[in-house]
């Protein structure tokens, strides 16, 4: 039987395991805190030429697919939460941005 070690492990390998890493974390980063059956739901971003629409479609599709974030029924302390959390995976936005994320997600935007 053949053995590995990390030293004996092709770049390229190295490469493909890590973007798979990657890839997968992006995939799973919401998991874990699901909103309720009878929450709010979110506003329908698909089609929506509102610029806080398009900015959640910008950020949220790095790592997710929009029928993931389009069907997540979340109250708006649980929305907080979220985009708190992707932040630290990695969501970069402003303060401005943030709220107008939570404020469109939550369905409570001015």
């Amino acid at each position: 039987m053949h053995r590995s070690v990390v030293a004996g492990i092709p770049a390229r390998v190295l490469l493909v395991v890590a973007l798979a890493l990657a890839v997968a974390g992006c995939s799973s980063a919401g998991t874990g805190e699901g909103g309720s059956l009878g929450g709010p739901q979110t506003p329908t971003i698909t089609g929506s030429s509102e610029p806080s629409a398009e900015l959640v479609q910008q950020k949220c599709t790095l790592c997710h697919t929009i029928d993931r974030v389009e069907q997540a029924s979340k109250s708006r302390e649980e929305w907080v939460s979220t985009v708190d959390r992707m932040k630290t995976n990695g969501l970069v936005v402003t303060d401005e941005e943030y709220g107008l994320i939570v404020d469109f997600l939550s369905g409570t935007e001015e």
